[in-house]
This record gives structure tokens, sequence and C-alpha cells, in this order.
């Protein structure tokens, strides 16, 4: 199966493999054993498509597309749980540059000051307390006392 992933024949060759897959389904942990291969297979190539894939189990009735239906909800789970990850990041960036733009505005901070520092915060709550402090501190050393407690206390 693996030595497939490579074969530049694999499209031609896939309604044979996912056939022999599903005599192997006959075993005790054969439906396992399948989804896994054919998770991998989806995602491990790019000789083969999700659309090829879903054919090739369609053409096995009502268990493939019962098969197909578990790994759509698993590539769904993967791309939501990505899309989360993402949304984080993006929102701990921007929370980053809020601080950075406080400090510019409210102290005169050049904006490159701190960058190196904010960008090693990877924690939510610190993040949220040193907006606080950007948007509170009477002077530059506060913000950067603020900050190298953060740094010390991780």
């Amino acid at each position: 199966m693996l030595r497939a992933i490579f074969n530049p024949h694999l499209r031609e060759e896939l309604n044979d493999l996912v056939t022999l897959m599903f005599q192997l389904s006959a075993q005790r942990t054969g439906l396992e054993y399948i989804r896994t291969i054919l998770y991998y297979l989806s995602r491990a190539t790019e000789k083969i498509t999700r659309q090829d894939l879903q054919h090739a189990l369609l053409q096995q009735g009502a268990e493939g597309k019962k098969l197909m239906n578990t790994i759509a909800q698993e590539f769904i789970q993967q791309g939501m749980q990505q899309g989360i990850q993402q949304g984080l990041q993006q929102g701990m960036e921007a929370m980053r540059q809020n601080i950075v733009e406080l400090l510019h505005l409210r102290l005169g901070v050049p904006e490159t000051t701190f960058q190196t520092q904010l960008n090693q915060v990877n924690d939510l709550a610190d993040l949220r307390l040193l907006v606080r402090r950007a948007a509170t501190v009477d002077n530059v050393a506060q913000f950067a006392q603020a900050l190298a407690a953060l740094q010390t206390a991780a």
C-alpha cells in the first residue's frame, strides 16, 4: 500500500486498491485499517485527489459511502482545528501590534523597540495583560518592567 503512494499510475490502480482494502475489512480491525490508510493516502500524495478517493469509495456501495462520510468528517474537524489555531495566531499578532501602536502613540516609543520581545509572548492572557499595561503605564520603563516580569515568569 505504501509503495502505491509513489506509483505514478496510482489513479488508475486506485479502484483495485480500494477493493482489496474492503476485502481486508472482513477482519476484526479491517475497517479501522481501511480508514487509516485512506486518510493517509489522501494526505500523503498529490497523485490522487479527494474526488478520486471519493469516486473509488462510492463504487464500493453503502460501506464505501459510510467510510467516505467518516473521512470527510475527519477532514472537516481537521479544517476547523486549523482554522481555530490560525484565528488564534492572527488574534495574538493583532494584540502585539496594538501594544506597539499604543506605546508609540501614548509614549512615543519607536515601533520596533519591543517587537522582538513581544513576538516571544505566546500566551493570550499575557498579551491581554500587556495591552492593559501599554494603555496605562506612565513611562516606557514601567512597560519594560511588566514585559520582563512576564518573561521571567515563563
